[in-house]
């Protein structure tokens, strides 16, 4: 449970711009460690603000995180990232 006011910030592995073969190599590279490596589409992260407010631009390919900021992406970073708000009490 996250109390209203709270922020969650995710980045994660992005299978919808990731080959097999790259996501294979990923998961065989964290086989032996205490968390494995798991890509996940858009959809399936967005999931996990469920019930929370987007803060702007919303869950985008991380290279494009306030990229006025930090200069112009060079390339798609493979990573999803987002931060939502929880403003109303309740779940989550």
């Amino acid at each position: 449970l996250m109390a209203p006011g709270s922020y969650l910030a995710i980045s994660h592995v992005a299978a919808d711009n990731l080959s097999s073969e790259a996501a294979r190599q990923a998961q065989a590279a964290y086989a032996e460690a205490s968390a494995t490596c798991v890509a996940r589409s858009l959809e399936q992260v967005a999931a996990f603000f469920g019930g929370l407010d987007m803060v702007s631009p919303g869950l985008v390919d991380v290279a494009g995180w306030r990229p006025d900021a930090i200069g112009a992406p060079l390339g798609p970073a493979m990573l999803d990232g987002g931060i939502g708000y929880k403003t109303r009490p309740g779940r989550p």
